[in-house]
C-alpha cells in the first residue's frame, strides 16, 4: 500500500483523475481528515475537502504507470 497527497484544483482535474483512477483494477481510497472514500466515486471525490491537500491510498505495490499517470496532482 502506497500513501500519497495530491491536489485537484477544479472540476475538469476532478473528472480526469476519477477517470484515471476506474481505469485501474487496484483499489483506492482517498482520505481528508477524519473521511475516507473511494477514488472511483465521483461523487464521493466531490463530498471532500477539496480546498486542502487529499491523501490517496493506492492498494498496490504495482502502480507505477498510474502514478505517473496522475503526477500532475501529486504534491
Amino acid at each position: 500500500m502506497k500513501r500519497i497527497s495530491i491536489h485537484l484544483k477544479d472540476m475538469a482535474e476532478i473528472k480526469r483523475f476519477v477517470n484515471l483512477v476506474a481505469m485501474q483494477d487496484f483499489e483506492i481510497d482517498l482520505i481528508s481528515g477524519r473521511y475516507l472514500t473511494d477514488a472511483k466515486s465521483i461523487m464521493g471525490v466531490l463530498s471532500m475537502d477539496l480546498n486542502q491537500p487529499i491523501d490517496m491510498l493506492v492498494h498496490s505495490e504495482r502502480c507505477e504507470e498510474f502514478l505517473e499517470a496522475i503526477k500532475d496532482y501529486i504534491l
